[in-house]
């Protein structure tokens, strides 16, 4: 058990996601992402602050790490930000900037996954709305955001897709995702869900 550091100005509450990287732990409680040592609970500070400049965000929808290299997806701006793991910002990159218009084959990306094996992400799609084919899920995009491919077995049809929460199991090579508003928890490997 870990005890972390908290006061009125170092609230943690609603943890949706976790990391640890070079001794310390970085955790996305809610709009905020704050990191401790992870040896001893000690706040060492925020990761980032809310906004539009150089290293900041306007809602981070994902936290995770490849070595000591911290990286957030940023819904809002379409982002990706890298941190290293003292907090400093090492660059920025703008998902989908070249991307094809919209529709069934090419679905508007909600949230962001790392790929269990580190080579690209998976997206979990949201609906736009109209009439027409059904708009898979989820996508899977290589390291360049080109998409891969569509993910088979899961199709959204009308209305919002409500997922809570993801989770990368590198063990079994697949991705997690759990759908609150039917408790159900879905896994995709490769191409399937």
């Amino acid at each position: 058990v870990l005890e972390l550091e908290t006061n009125y100005s170092i609230l943690i509450y609603d943890i949706e996601n976790m990391v640890v990287a070079d001794n310390k732990l970085f955790i996305k409680s809610r709009d905020l992402l704050k990191f401790f040592y992870a040896s001893d609970g000690k706040f060492l500070g925020n990761l980032a602050s809310i906004g539009e400049g150089p290293g900041e965000y306007l809602f981070v929808n994902r936290l995770w790490n490849t070595d000591d290299t911290i990286h957030i997806f940023d819904s809002m701006s379409k982002k990706i930000n890298n941190y290293n793991s003292s907090g400093q910002f090492l660059s920025s990159r703008t998902l989908f900037e070249n991307a094809p218009k919209t529709s069934a084959d090419h679905p508007a990306v909600n949230f962001v996954i790392e790929s269990p094996d580190g080579n690209g992400f998976y997206s979990i799609n949201t609906w736009m709305g109209g009439v027409g084919k059904p708009v898979p899920s989820y996508s899977k995009y290589a390291a360049d955001d080109s998409m891969e491919y569509l993910v088979k077995g899961r199709f959204l049809n009308c209305g919002s897709y409500g997922y809570s929460r993801a989770a990368v199991d590198r063990k079994h090579n697949r991705v997690l995702t759990w759908e609150n508003c039917i408790d159900t928890l879905f896994a995709i490997s490769d191409s399937t869900v």
